[in-house]
């Protein structure tokens, strides 16, 4: 009897989960919407300031060279132009993209709205847990060299209330918050 009661409640909350389990990615604004924006705009910007970086660089080199005549000077403006030629070239010859593109550029075509959607949101929970190790091991490889224990425990507390932008991103999601 009690082997029976098990079984039918096990049955219960599979079939009850399966049933939950598709709403997640079926709101108002679907999560492909905010995957796209956020993996657009950081694309964006992570190419940005690259470029901005390597021509800077390369220019600021050339005017330090110009304006200054003296040694150090000059070996500086040289190796400030050098620095900013490789940027430039390694800006032109890679294709740079982050993690969050890939992971749009993975769904972008696929027809199936429920299973776009359905990767699409697991999309955003892989950028948010990533984002999450990624800060955690930061802070503990600073941690250790520090070595203040108060200054450890404060950084702890800070980043639990602190949330990267992927973990906001997909707390905007959940809350069905409007895109910018």
């Amino acid at each position: 009897m009690n082997k029976i009661r098990f079984f039918r409640g096990v049955l219960l909350l599979f079939l009850w989960s399966s049933i939950l389990g598709n709403e997640i990615w079926e709101k108002e604004i679907p999560p492909s919407h905010y995957l796209q924006s956020y993996a657009l705009k950081n694309q964006e910007s992570s190419s940005k300031g690259r470029k901005y970086l390597s021509y800077g660089s390369f220019l600021g080199g050339i005017v330090l060279g110009s304006v200054h005549t003296y040694t150090e000077a000059q070996i500086g403006a040289g190796l400030i132009t050098i620095g900013g030629l490789i940027g430039i070239i390694y800006d032109l010859t890679t294709d740079h993209e982050t993690i969050a593109f890939k992971e749009y550029k993975k769904i972008k075509d696929i027809q199936d709205k429920n299973q776009k959607e359905k990767l699409s949101y697991e999309a955003l929970v892989f950028l948010a847990k990533k984002s999450t190790e990624l800060r955690k091991a930061n802070t503990n490889s600073s941690g250790n060299l520090i070595g203040n224990i108060a200054g450890i425990i404060i950084t702890n507390k800070l980043n639990e209330v602190l949330l990267t932008p992927e973990e906001k991103l997909l707390n905007n999601y959940l809350d069905q918050k409007s895109i910018k």
